[in-house]
């Protein structure tokens, strides 16, 4: 396994000589909200393709731990409970998930529903595998509001529903919130992550990817959790 990561896939590049592999690693990553900066990541720096639930929307971790609770895991496409906003994203009625990524529209239909159940189905399976896999599996959040989430409960779930895991929350903002749980680290980013995806400065971009990078390796070295992930990346 190399030791530094080439990070091309997100940049505009004048050639691109040859695609990027599709490493399986030995630590499977979850996309856990509360929105789409997971990817950062799971699809952008370790060119992950999974179909992942929770990723491609808004999903709030607090939101996440009622809709795991609820154990329903299919009501997340029931056309009973979708709602079209004003600005044409899909809100879920029960579970306030907002798919802004997902539903194409032609009001009042959800022109791709079809598309769309069938893709979620893919991912509840690859989620409920994941459940009852003896693999290690590092769940990422991205939150600007860490006081404000449900730890403990959710904690007491993955606990009961996952053998190993460690739960990850990467922040930009300010928070008093103290973990205490050898399963879940707090991570504080200097530089914001909010607007990743309208960064145009390559340099900026790559700035706050190699900060968020190295704190995740940084975590997963000092949690002794053992991983084959590259443990540097470069362009």
């Amino acid at each position: 396994m190399p030791n530094q990561l080439h990070l091309r896939n997100f940049f505009k590049v004048e050639k691109e000589e040859v695609p990027r592999p599709v490493i399986k690693y030995a630590v499977d990553l979850c996309h856990f909200g509360e929105d789409c900066a997971p990817g950062i990541i799971i699809n952008d720096i370790l060119n992950q393709k999974d179909k992942l639930l929770f990723m491609l929307g808004n999903y709030r971790l607090n939101d996440i731990l009622f809709y795991l609770k609820d154990g329903n895991y299919e009501k997340i496409y029931d056309k009973e409970d979708l709602i079209i906003l004003p600005n044409n994203h899909v809100k879920h009625r029960t579970y306030n998930f907002v798919f802004n990524h997902e539903y194409r529209i032609n009001r009042p239909e959800l022109t791709n529903y079809e598309f769309v159940r069938n893709r979620f189905d893919l991912k509840i399976n690859n989620f409920r595998t994941m459940l009852s896999s003896q693999t290690m599996c590092i769940f990422i959040v991205f939150t600007e509001n860490v006081d404000q989430l449900n730890l403990t409960e959710m904690l007491e779930w993955l606990s009961i529903n996952k053998k190993n895991f460690h739960l990850m929350i990467f922040t930009s903002t300010h928070f008093n919130t103290v973990s205490h749980s050898k399963f879940c680290s707090i991570l504080k980013l200097t530089k914001d992550y909010t607007t990743w995806y309208k960064v145009c400065c390559q340099g900026d971009k790559i700035a706050i990817y190699k900060e968020i990078y190295d704190k995740f390796i940084n975590c997963l070295n000092q949690r002794n959790i053992q991983h084959d992930f590259p443990l540097e990346f470069r362009m």
